[in-house]
């Protein structure tokens, strides 16, 4: 009967070990998901500030373009009428 026990003691130490590691790579895999994760997001995050860092810059470079060409007709009207 000792060595039932000591097989059973075993058995569930044996399972206790593998559950743990199980654990472990499960943590670790979660570990490594968030920061793939995390790493995605930030690139996104930094495209996302370029476009519109993009988009702002076109929009004032043809606000610009639209004054000069607002001056341009003005001074063309004056020539023609005068």
């Amino acid at each position: 009967m000792g060595l039932l026990k000591v097989n059973a003691n075993n058995r569930h130490t044996i399972l206790e070990r593998k559950h743990q590691f199980e654990v472990l790579r499960m943590e670790r895999g979660y570990e490594k998901q968030m920061a793939v994760l995390r790493r995605k997001t930030e690139e996104a995050a930094r495209r996302l500030r370029d476009a519109l860092q993009r988009q702002k810059e076109a929009g004032e470079q043809r606000k610009g373009q639209q004054q000069k060409g607002k001056e341009g007709m003005a001074a063309w009207i004056k020539v023609f009428i005068f």
